[in-house]
């Protein structure tokens, strides 16, 4: 009969063990979640940072009519170059 309150008593650490288990996985997870907006943040700062060194135009239509990965300067080349 001694072995059914010893059971109880495993199966209780094995719980509390399996919560603690769950709680350290959720302050990881929220962590990372915390991570991922911060380096947005970063990247978006230096890419910030690049552009006020550069000089690059900041307004609008300049940069809602560059194409993706093109530079400024790529159109007056090619028009000097006849493509």
């Amino acid at each position: 009969m001694r072995t059914q309150p010893d059971a109880l008593v495993r199966l209780e650490k094995i719980n509390q063990k399996t919560d603690e288990a769950r709680a350290e996985a959720q302050k990881i997870m929220a962590e990372r979640r915390d991570e991922q907006p911060k380096a947005r943040t970063r990247e978006l700062i230096e890419l910030g940072g690049i552009i006020s060194i550069v000089e690059f135009p900041v307004d609008r239509g300049t940069l809602a009519a560059l194409p993706v990965g093109a530079r400024p300067d790529e159109d007056s080349r090619h028009a000097d170059q006849g493509t």
